[in-house]
């Protein structure tokens, strides 16, 4: 029994669907089907009920497939202590980040690929919500976002600086003098705002449902950079955290004057899981850039 048949074999019970499973282990129905057929001929029991239609677990593959999950993952969870052996020479750290945090957490990554050539990266965009499912089934290392109302009881979470939803606009916008900017008055400008699910843009719903206030956006978009640029060479405002728009030096952020604006900058891990050194060493970097320049004296003891 090779760990090749048994990743085949867990692709196939997740996906029910051969050609899928193929396509995202990068191989051909035809080795994928082999190295299935190997495994049962081995373990002397049919894994699958095929047909023409539908894929589903045989009694075999239904008890097969846990164990087969937990090789999987004891093997891989002994690879990362081997890299971590090495000193962050090699390994692949996988980070999820949120569209707000984008900016936040460039510099981060630029200087740890610098410092550590050897480490390589796998990093997803997405929704808070999509990460944490990520984090929770451990294809993730790390998970940066803003705090998320949603309990997760597998996961902590930490928090790493206090931040606050802001109207941002363009250094020569009508408003940007202002100090604070109550939700009527932006109403009467062109919005361009996040697209619902981003964490802006929940908190923002959240503050217009609770002042009975409807916003009607003219644009939206489901990422921060290019909003930010449609907002700094135009007429528009937006709704963003702060800390999101620090290095945009054309924009402008504004307070929004209501109730419930504060929003908390967070990294998230798997509770009474294994950290792998590289993932310590990229939060630490995060906070002591000239972005937040935090120091986690105690946390990674």
């Amino acid at each position: 029994m090779e760990l090749r048949q048994l990743k085949a074999f867990v692709k196939v019970a997740d996906t029910l669907n051969f050609s899928q499973a193929a396509r995202e282990l990068y191989v051909t129905q035809s080795a994928l089907s082999q190295s299935l057929k190997k495994l049962e001929d081995e373990l002397g029991s049919s894994l699958f009920h095929r047909d023409s239609h539908n894929v589903a677990l045989t009694e075999a593959g239904e008890t097969l497939l846990p164990q087969a999950i937990k090789t999987i993952e004891a093997s891989e969870h002994c690879l990362t202590r081997l890299n971590d052996l090495a000193g962050l020479k090699r390994g692949t750290l996988n980070i999820g980040i949120t569209h707000s945090y984008r900016i936040i957490s460039s510099d981060t990554l630029n200087q740890f690929i610098q410092q550590f050539p050897g480490i390589n990266f796998n990093i997803y965009y997405k929704s808070c919500e999509e990460l944490m499912g990520m984090l929770e089934a451990k294809l993730l290392d790390v998970v940066l976002s803003y705090k998320t109302s949603i309990e997760y009881p597998d996961i902590e979470s930490y928090n790493l600086f206090e931040d606050k939803l802001c109207a941002v606009v363009s250094r020569h916008h009508p408003l940007s003098h202002k100090e604070k900017i109550s939700l009527e008055e932006l109403s009467k400008y062109t919005l361009a705002l996040p697209a619902e699910g981003m964490q802006a843009r929940i908190l923002l719903d959240r503050i217009l449902d609770s002042y009975h206030v409807k916003l009607e956006p003219r644009i939206v978009m489901n990422e921060v950079t290019p909003l930010l640029s449609l907002v700094a060479f135009g007429k528009a405002v937006t709704v963003l955290s702060s800390q999101s728009c620090r290095t945009k030096e054309e924009t402008v952020a504004i307070p929004l004057d209501v109730e419930g604006a504060e929003m908390e900058g967070c990294f998230h891990i798997l509770k009474n899981s294994y950290l792998k050194n590289s993932a310590k060493e990229f939060i630490h970097m995060l906070c002591e850039t000239h972005l937040l320049n935090l120091k986690l004296e105690s946390l990674f003891k």
